[in-house]
C-alpha cells in the first residue's frame, strides 16, 4: 500500500488533472482559421479599375485616363488586372505578416507560461500533459510562420506570372510583326515585278 501510495504521489493520476496551463487557449487557437488567402482567390478579386486608382496611400501616383489635347480617353482596365493581382498578393502578405507577428508574440508568451508550469509540475502525469501542450503551442508557432512564408510565395508566384505574361505578349507581338512584314514584302515585290512582254 505504501508503494502504491508513493507511486501515485510521484506519477500522479492523469484523470484528476483537468485544468492544465495553456490547454484551453491551445484548443481555442486550433479552432481559428488563418487570415491568408489563396493565390486563386487573390486573382479572382483582381480589378483593373482598382489598380489604376491604387496609389498605396500616396506612395505612388494613380493612373488617370489618357489625355490627348482636349480629348480624354478611358483606359482598358482589363489590361491592368494582372497588376491588381500582384497588389492583392502584396496586401495579403502584409496582412498575414502583421497577424503572424501578433500571434507569434502571444504563442511565445503561452509557451513561456507553460514552460514555467512544467518546471513547477509535481507529478509525472502533470509534466506529460504540460509537455503535450507545449508541443501543440510550438506547432502553432510554426504554422503561423508557414502562413507568412506561403503569403510571401504568393507574391513571388504572381510576379513570375506577370513577367511570363509580359514575355508572352512580346513574343505574340514579334510574331504578328513578322507576319505583317512578310505580307508587306510579298506585296511590295509584286508591285516591283515588271509584267512580262507579250510576244507578237
Amino acid at each position: 500500500l505504501q508503494q502504491v501510495t508513493s507511486y501515485v504521489k510521484a506519477f500522479g493520476d492523469p484523470s484528476q488533472l483537468l485544468e492544465i496551463t495553456g490547454a484551453n487557449e491551445l484548443m481555442d487557437s486550433l479552432q481559428q482559421s488563418g487570415v491568408g488567402q489563396t493565390i486563386g482567390a487573390l486573382q479572382q478579386t483582381a480589378s483593373g479599375v482598382e489598380s489604376l486608382r491604387n496609389n498605396a496611400e500616396g506612395l505612388y501616383q494613380s493612373i488617370g485616363n489618357i489625355q490627348i489635347g482636349s480629348i480624354e480617353l478611358p483606359r482598358n482596365a482589363d489590361l491592368y488586372k494582372k497588376f491588381s493581382a500582384l497588389e492583392n498578393a502584396a496586401g495579403n502578405y502584409a496582412t498575414v505578416y502583421e497577424d503572424g507577428v501578433q500571434k507569434g508574440q502571444i504563442y511565445r508568451g503561452r509557451i513561456a507560461d507553460t514552460t514555467s508550469a512544467l518546471q513547477a509540475a509535481s507529478t509525472d502525469a502533470e509534466a506529460q500533459k504540460l509537455q503535450g501542450v507545449i508541443t501543440g503551442q510550438a506547432a502553432q508557432l510554426e504554422a503561423v510562420q508557414a502562413e507568412v512564408a506561403n503569403a510571401a510565395t504568393n507574391v513571388v508566384t504572381q510576379d513570375i506570372l506577370n513577367r511570363n505574361d509580359a514575355e508572352k505578349q512580346e513574343q505574340a507581338k514579334i510574331e504578328a510583326d513578322t507576319a505583317e512584314w512578310s505580307k508587306a514584302t510579298t506585296e511590295f515585290d509584286g508591285v516591283l515585278t515588271l509584267p512580262a512582254r507579250r510576244q507578237r
